[in-house]
């Protein structure tokens, strides 16, 4: 009786190793083909231009880049003077930092966008 109870027993934890190994191997075939897709998307010539774009700031022959910059900053960079006078503002960035982390995020907004301090 001990002899067919240990065998049994022995047998049990035999099929639970297969069973877990089974189990894991799924787990792996799974993460193997996710793997596999991914490369795929990414070897893509959409994926290759657009991480192109983001890493190399390239751009097709046919794309132009417009920049949208306020009036002040084109005016900044457009006089034809001897000496360019840069607006307080942009010569202290900490005390604009503060002046931001005091706003709510509404206000935050306005000022990001229109440099308009509506508090």
């Amino acid at each position: 009786m001990y002899l067919v109870g240990t065998y049994k027993y022995q047998e049990y934890k035999i099929e639970q190793y297969i069973e877990d190994i089974k189990l894991q191997n799924e787990v792996l075939r799974e993460k193997i083909w996710e793997a596999e897709n991914t490369i795929l998307r990414l070897q893509t010539p959409a994926s290759i231009n657009k991480s192109l774009k983001i890493e190399a700031w390239l751009k097709n022959p046919w794309e132009e880049i417009i920049l949208l910059i306020s009036e002040n900053e084109y005016s900044m960079f457009t006089q034809t003077g001897s000496k360019i006078q840069i607006p307080q503002e942009k010569l202290s960035p900490h005390s604009q930092k503060s002046l931001i982390q005091t706003m709510s995020p509404f206000e935050k907004w306005i000022y990001l966008f229109f440099e308009k301090d509506i508090r």
